[in-house]
């Protein structure tokens, strides 16, 4: 019987073509199994990169909300950040709108106002006030985004030197915590504070070993604009 031999069957050894078609089925399964996981993982990171961007936008938005810090005590400074929104009024509503050195915010239609000193209810009736010029029962909402006018500021040998944003009651010690510590060479022994006060600057001794022993009255409240500086 004479031997057939077939581009796709070989019928003499037929192990052959079960051997092929088994290579064969493998490296499909292999190059399926490749293609669903690269599908999988661009899936993963496409969710990753959504789930980032999420995130950051959440960051940028309720981070830099600084409503919880600010108190209905607080008042407003040079350089913070404010939101005003005038309910149902969006061309007169402002996202974002930063206190000037003289003050005052641009505001659509009031132009300039002055709001520095006040607090945020103070500054919404003042706003509502002159938006009754326009506007028939304004009601007018103002968030504190960013507080930048309240800080203090570290120098000299502390790990970390540089401007601090003050909370209420921040004490020295805790600013020197955030300022990451005294650095080696520091002199814990003569740190101070230079505070302004009427227009003068003076000097406050700070008892660091007292504090260090546990003697909570010698820690100081630190107030806007003081700095501490720690010697070498």
């Amino acid at each position: 019987m004479p031997v057939i031999d077939s581009p796709t069957v070989n019928y003499r050894y037929p192990y052959r073509n079960y051997s092929t078609c088994s290579a064969r089925t493998y490296l499909i399964g292999v190059r399926g199994l490749l293609l669903a996981f690269a599908a999988f993982t661009t899936l993963v990171l496409a969710q990753d990169a959504d789930q980032e961007e999420a995130y950051v936008a959440e960051a940028q938005t309720s981070g830099g909300n600084a409503s919880d810090m600010a108190t209905e005590e607080y008042r407003i400074g040079v350089a913070d950040v404010l939101a005003i929104n005038v309910w149902k009024e969006p061309d007169h509503s402002v996202a974002s709108v930063v206190v000037r050195p003289d003050g005052k915010i641009s505001v659509p239609l009031l132009r300039e106002i002055t709001v520095i000193g006040l607090t945020p209810l103070e500054a919404e009736d003042l706003l509502q006030e002159k938006f009754k010029e326009f506007i028939n029962n304004p009601n007018v909402t103002i968030i504190i985004r960013q507080i930048r006018s309240q800080l203090v500021y570290m120098t000299g040998a502390v790990n970390r030197p540089g401007s601090l944003l003050m909370r209420p009651g921040m004490t020295v010690w805790q600013a020197l915590y955030e300022a990451g510590g005294v650095g080696a060479y520091g002199k814990r022994k003569k740190i101070y504070i230079v505070r302004d006060v009427g227009g003068t600057r003076t000097t406050i001794d700070y008892d660091y070993n007292a504090v260090m022993k546990g003697d909570v009255d010698a820690d100081l409240v630190l107030r806007t604009g003081d700095t501490v500086v720690v010697p070498e």
